[in-house]
């Protein structure tokens, strides 16, 4: 199966791909360090933020998903990945799918917490 790119806005990846060229490093590196970023974010802003957000807000927050496509496309590059046949176009794709997916999951886990804290649904655990 063919590369599927992630879709971002015209005017941010015009704006992703300067900086990175700009930086002189390759955008797969740029994106995935910008995604480390945003993992790394402070627990204070991150409350803050979620004291925020409406109770259907952080409710959707606690459903994230990664969509079906790209969730097939990380099985497909993993597989690759564990057979030894993943390009370096693939290596890329597949750590930035891999940190969109840690990003999710702590963004979902962030969003149960809420949603438990607001007694919106009981605890999983």
């Amino acid at each position: 199966m063919a590369s599927r790119p992630i879709n971002l806005s015209s005017i941010a990846s015009r704006q992703i791909a300067a900086k990175a060229a700009f930086e002189g490093r390759p955008l797969e590196v740029y994106i995935v360090e910008i995604l480390d970023e945003e993992i790394a974010r402070s627990p204070r802003k991150d409350q803050q933020h979620l004291s925020s957000l409406s109770d259907v807000e952080v409710l959707a927050m606690a459903d994230l998903q990664m969509t079906d496509e790209q969730s097939e496309r990380m099985s497909e590059l993993l597989e690759l990945n564990r057979e030894s046949r993943l390009s370096s176009d693939q290596r890329g794709e597949l750590d930035i799918l891999l940190k969109l997916y840690s990003i999710g999951t702590l963004q979902k886990a962030k969003g149960w917490a809420e949603v438990v804290r607001r007694k919106l649904r009981p605890s999983p655990f």
